[in-house]
């Protein structure tokens, strides 16, 4: 006969242990209701310090009252005016002999006939109605600035209802590429950031009355993880680190028992990446920055384990040593004000290694700027402009975002662009002389390089946004001629009159190795990426390439292939192997072979109907 396991048999079997410490499942349940009465008193004891509803009608009713009082402040004084002005009419109109006027009535008609008694009125009316509309002017000031205030403090509770969007940039080679990402709340003090439907980051919001940093950089929302501790009231204290894929340290700093920065920070600057060992280090003094702060490149942190801070020592980088020549450069001061304002002569990286130097006056940049890079490759004094009160004007020669021997020549007025050329590559790209930085006619723009080659994007504009049939094409640095190789057929980059990209598309990245093309082919709909979309990712066999000896090829073919895009037509770029050629008559078919052994990598996913990302993907790293 079969007996019945006894029930601290089981445990003992499937969990292990010693059955004299168990507890019997009554002594459980006791223990659980204690916990859930003690739970209960405390929410009641915290619904009573905090009565929700009553607090929220005292302050629509305080709010509708001040409003009720200021709409009819405004109404009596224009009914005054008003039956003032009816006055006049009616005595100028009303056809009666002096004796039927009243002893007041008919003062106001001498006066009408004798004295300026209406261009007084006039006048006066006038003075009226010019304080009502400043009335009007400040009040809506006051009220934008009420709103922005609410919506700045009131972040965190604000926020529970909206799902919102903002512009973030991807990585080194696509930084002034926006790219949109959304912030979605999960749960009521849970936030993600989203990009195209990947999950970037998902933080617990302690604070809902100030707005979180948000953070643009998408390749440091990724990659960098915080580590430090919060205090009672849930605040940063103490030592915080922040590291790079859990491999270095990329900032660090202490807070103070009240969640503010104090003592010497390091810090990423805006656009740090894997290539860009970029930070900024020098002091706070109660959340503010004060004296004097420097670039820090190419260094790595030591721990001192008995003092438990921080110090700095030179990093030596393979490959890099065009760097390692100067570690730091003095920025600036800030003046040590409530509001620590920018001051006096300044150095600032507006991308990677271009500095940008000129004079503060209270945070507004005035007088000339001029930028160089830290190798002084280009000539200091031949880059910059003037400002004045922080605008642009006057003639300016700006480098490209991504490319800095590539530079712009243009005039500004007023702090927007009137006429822009672009030169160093071919051709040139216009402003509306309007001023109002709307882009027309021809354009090319840069994308990334490799090597000696630019990629560029060549197309038209109308009104500010893109038309037409766009191409990507390359140009060598180093030729003299003034021209521009294709390299893809202009019916895959169409695009309609309202912007929006749509049909297939042929898309390029360059990877965080530089001898690295990724491919992106699929379609857009309505400017969102919709179906099936192969990555293919492809490495030059010595990162330099010759667009004269065919390397480059415009050639295309489509054909049918085992992808999973539904059998349609898939693209295979064919010249980019970076193999010098020996004869520019080569064999095709060859190099069509060898081209495919040189994909080192080939996956994709699925987008929605929303152009988000859905079921799985294989993608690269």
């Amino acid at each position: 006969m079969d007996f019945p396991i006894h029930p601290g048999k089981k445990i003992n079997y499937y969990h292990g242990g010693d059955t004299k410490q168990y507890l019997p499942f009554q002594i459980v349940l006791n223990k659980l209701k204690l916990k859930s009465e003690e739970f209960q008193f405390n929410k009641q004891q915290l619904r009573e310090k905090f009565i929700f509803p009553d607090i929220i009608k005292k302050t629509d009713f305080l709010l509708m009252g001040i409003w009720k009082d200021v709409r009819e402040s405004f109404q009596k004084i224009n009914e005054g005016i008003e039956d003032q002005d009816a006055v006049y009419l009616n005595l100028m109109n009303s056809k009666l002999s002096p004796s039927e006027y009243s002893y007041s009535d008919l003062e106001i008609f001498i006066n009408i006939l004798q004295t300026d008694e209406l261009n007084n009125w006039n006048k006066l009316k006038s003075n009226y109605f010019n304080q009502l509309q400043q009335a009007i002017l400040i009040l809506k000031s006051e009220v934008e600035k009420f709103k922005q205030f609410i919506t700045e403090q009131f972040w965190g509770i604000l926020a529970q209802t909206k799902k919102q969007e903002y512009n973030g940039f991807m990585d080194a080679q696509s930084k002034y590429k926006k790219t949109k990402c959304q912030i979605i709340h999960t749960k009521f003090n849970e936030i993600q950031q989203q990009c195209n439907g990947e999950i970037l980051q998902t933080t617990i919001i302690y604070d809902l009355l100030n707005k979180p940093q948000i953070i643009k950089n998408l390749d440091v929302l990724k990659h960098v993880h915080w580590k430090g501790e919060l205090g009672n009231d849930y605040k940063k204290v103490g030592l915080w680190t922040a590291e790079w894929m859990a491999k270095q340290i990329v900032s660090c700093g202490s807070y103070s028992q009240n969640g503010m920065k104090y003592g010497y920070w390091i810090e990423m600057v805006k656009y740090y990446n894997q290539q860009v060992n970029l930070l900024e280090v020098n002091e706070y003094v109660n959340n503010l920055r004060q004296g004097t702060w420097k670039y820090c490149y190419n260094l790595e942190y030591m721990r001192e384990e008995w003092i438990g801070k921080w110090k700095l020592s030179k990093f030596s980088q393979n490959g890099n040593s065009n760097y390692q020549k100067r570690t730091s450069i003095a920025i600036g001061s800030y003046d040590g004000g409530e509001k620590s304002l920018k001051n006096g002569e300044w150095t600032e990286f507006i991308i990677e290694f271009l500095e940008h130097k000129g004079k503060y006056e209270n945070w507004i940049k005035v007088g000339r700027w001029n930028m160089s890079t830290l190798e002084r490759r280009i000539v200091q004094n031949s880059i910059g402009g003037l400002c004045k009160n922080g605008i642009e004007i006057g003639t300016w020669l700006e480098a490209d975002s991504q490319k800095l021997t590539i530079t712009y020549e243009g005039k500004y007025r007023n702090g927007k662009k009137l006429v822009y050329g672009l030169l160093n590559i071919v051709g040139k790209i216009l402003y509306s002389v309007e001023g109002d930085e709307i882009k027309i006619g021809k354009w090319i723009e840069f994308v990334f390089e490799i090597g000696n080659v630019a990629f560029i994007y060549s197309g038209v504009y109308q009104q500010g946004k893109k038309v037409g049939n766009w191409n990507f094409g390359c140009k060598d640095f180093k030729s003299k001629e003034n021209s521009l190789t294709l390299i893809y057929v202009e019916s895959l980059m169409t695009k309609k009159g309202n912007g929006l990209k749509t049909g297939y598309w042929c898309e390029l990245k360059q990877g965080y190795k530089y001898d690295i093309v990724i491919y992106y082919l699929g379609q857009y709909k309505n400017d969102k990426k919709i179906e099936w979309w192969d990555i293919l990712v492809k490495e030059s066999s010595n990162g330099q390439y010759n667009i004269k000896q065919n390397i480059y090829s415009s050639e295309i073919q489509c054909k049918e292939h085992e992808y999973r895009n539904n059998n349609r037509l898939f693209l295979e770029i064919q010249g980019f192997s970076g193999k010098t050629q020996q004869s520019e008559n080569f064999d095709a078919q060859n190099n069509q072979n060898q081209d495919q052994e040189q994909y080192i990598f080939k996956g994709g996913g699925q987008y929605d109907k929303q152009g988000l990302k859905i079921g799985q993907w294989l993608v690269s790293n």
